[in-house]
């Protein structure tokens, strides 16, 4: 997660970056579940303002039925499911937010409320977990 700390909360994965001056200067990265706009968005905490990139993930269309990922109504990727199709559009926005913290000036942390943020966090702790058992049995 290039450089970034994560940590299970109450209220998701926190990544600390440690580039950071101000622990208040979070990047808070949600699901968004309305009629309208299916997919995630991302905001500034202290400022309420919305982060550049979301990732709206269109009906299902075309033959074969395809979802289309969008980025301020441009197309970025596609999928051929709704499970694949969440997992892309959320890559996206999370991999448009660690690009932001490595160009920009502002070294903001990073809060993912989602549920695939929770489940990736789980699975790589996981996996993290079961390599150092593996090495702590070879020794």
């Amino acid at each position: 997660m290039a450089g970034l700390e994560p940590t299970l909360t109450k209220e998701g994965v926190f990544y600390k970056n440690p580039l950071s001056i101000d622990d208040k200067q979070v990047i808070i990265l949600e699901e968004m579940s309305k009629k309208e706009h299916f997919g995630f968005r991302a905001y500034n905490k202290l400022k309420a303002d919305h982060y550049y990139h979301s990732a709206i993930i269109s009906e299902e269309i075309g033959n074969p039925k395809i979802h289309v990922i969008l980025d301020k109504e441009k197309p970025v990727d596609y999928a051929g499911n709704l499970n694949l199709a969440l997992f892309k559009a959320h890559n996206h926005v999370f991999n448009k937010i660690i690009k932001g913290n490595l160009e920009g000036e502002i070294k903001s942390n990073i809060l993912d409320t989602t549920k695939i943020g929770k489940e990736k966090f789980k699975q790589a702790k996981l996996k993290f977990d079961n390599q150092a058992n593996l090495s702590e049995q070879k020794e």
